[in-house]
């Protein structure tokens, strides 16, 4: 049922692609150029767990130390030190990030103040990573709620770059000693209410362009197959992060629509893609899929697509749809 001829498409059931199955980048969400340079952005993270280490045992508010720290409340919830002239700490995991991009800051801040004007230090920030603790810098606190912080520009265990995964398993905490050891316990209280760190980074760019942005199919019989060769499309990360690539499809529109569908039927194809060296085996549906994982930044994937015709189609009216594909950061 194969036809060569424009006369021959209503005779024998056939049709002609006469514009393109025209592929188009999706923008604005995961995929984009930004319109300006990119800035650097702040993430801020509280505690939503117990840490490792849970050394302070007076609690106000709250049943456990990470409850009580995870709000700025003032005197409603935290945890104390009153009684002992050695220190205590806490640590506590935190949320856990779901943004990409490039880490140059990592800061954590306790909030924390004493009963009675100090006459030792009494603060410290503590965090853990990869499995080792460090401090910042003991101090003095005042009698009014302030915030005392320790700041990382390089993860201190690795001496590079934070990475998300290391922020992600982060642990934060605070270390408190009574504020000074003479008079009643009521008066020698450090307080903390509050512990969080800030992230500093530059968002991602999400970023891909690809050549050529059409296809024209051409004529096609009933369950017909025509492919682009697995090395017409190119598509190259742009952006500023390794990326995973998704792919969907639309129903082609003009005359009686084609339902992209799983499998064959009347007027209802099918659409598959394939990567450079390999086979048309990812089928393309109007729910994304991936189409390529982890590609790094400035390369580059050739790709192709497959086009079955309906099995059977009722109109011979020119068709045309759209293939979109999203960048992903990971």
């Amino acid at each position: 049922m194969n036809v060569t001829s424009a006369l021959a498409i209503s005779r024998n059931r056939a049709w002609r692609l006469a514009g393109a199955l025209v592929l188009i980048m999706a923008v604005g969400l995961v995929s984009y150029v930004p319109a300006q340079p990119v800035r650097a952005d702040t993430l801020t993270l509280v505690p939503n767990a117990a840490g490792d280490v849970t050394g302070i045992a007076d609690i106000v508010g709250s049943t456990y130390g990470y409850q009580a720290c995870a709000l700025d409340d003032a005197d409603t919830t935290y945890v104390f030190d009153a009684t002992n002239t050695a220190w205590e700490y806490d640590l506590y995991n935190l949320q856990d990030s779901a943004v990409a991009g490039t880490i140059s800051n990592v800061t954590v801040y306790v909030k924390a103040r004493s009963v009675s004007t100090p006459t030792r230090n009494n603060v410290n920030t503590v965090i853990k990573t990869n499995g080792v603790e460090y401090r910042g810098t003991a101090t003095q606190t005042t009698t009014s709620y302030a915030l005392y912080s320790t700041s990382y520009n390089t993860n201190p265990n690795t001496s590079a770059a934070w990475t998300w995964t290391q922020v992600n398993a982060l642990q934060a905490g605070v270390e408190l000693t009574e504020c000074k050891t003479t008079g009643g316990t009521s008066t020698r209280e450090t307080r903390c209410t509050y512990v969080y760190i800030v992230v500093t980074y530059t968002p991602a760019v999400e970023d891909i362009s690809n050549l050529p942005t059409t296809y024209n199919f051409g004529t096609m019989s009933q369950g017909g197959v025509v492919a682009t060769g697995l090395t017409y499309f190119s598509v190259t990360n742009n952006g500023s992060t390794a990326i995973d690539i998704t792919i969907v499809g639309t129903d082609l529109t003009g005359g009686v629509t084609w339902t992209l569908g799983s499998t064959l039927g009347t007027d209802q194809y099918t659409l598959y893609a394939g990567l450079e060296g390999g086979s048309y085996s990812i089928q393309v549906t109007t729910v994304a899929t991936t189409l390529k994982s982890n590609l790094a930044v400035s390369a580059t994937q050739r790709w192709g697509l497959s086009l079955t015709a309906p099995s059977e189609f009722t109109d011979d009216t020119p068709k045309s749809g759209s293939v979109t594909l999203t960048a992903v950061a990971i």
